[in-house]
């Protein structure tokens, strides 16, 4: 019977995921046909057996990596984070770039976490496309280089 608990949490995950992949990506974009594909990222206490936090993100077909702000950030976030760009930097994305929707209860601890993993704030007339399309004031835009032009 345990070997179904963990099964029905798995698909309940699973089901999650794509949920917040389309909600995220409609926050984010009004025209979807820019949106390649999306991921659902889940970081698990093994010792624990629980979520310790759920990361969204979503590729554009022109390579924006975007990445929806978790709700919590936990000591483990990092190696998360870490493995994200990784990712980017293998699919050739130039740049990363995180969305903290500005209600969030703790927007200025992750805005200072996301500063010290290396992103800078940006400023909305700063956006790039597609990010114009709907980010504005209710989001906080970070964004870090993945891959510098310079050295390749």
């Amino acid at each position: 019977m345990h070997g179904f608990e963990a099964a029905d949490t798995r698909s309940s995950l699973i089901d999650e995921g794509r949920i917040r992949i389309h909600d995220f990506a409609a926050k984010v974009f009004e025209d979807r046909n820019s949106v390649r594909g999306g991921a659902f990222v889940v970081t698990e206490d093994l010792k624990r057996g629980t979520v310790v936090s759920k990361w969204c993100l979503v590729l554009t077909e022109d390579l924006h990596f975007i990445i929806e702000g978790p709700r919590i950030l936990s000591p483990s976030s990092r190696d998360t984070l870490i493995s994200l760009l990784d990712t980017a930097e293998e699919i050739g994305c130039p740049r990363a770039f995180v969305c903290i929707e500005k209600s969030h209860e703790f927007l200025k601890q992750l805005i200072r976490a996301f500063c010290y993993y290396g992103f800078e704030i940006l400023h909305p007339e700063s956006f790039e496309r597609p990010l114009v399309t709907r980010i504005d004031e209710n989001f906080a835009v970070m964004a870090s280089t993945v891959i510098d032009s310079d050295s390749n």
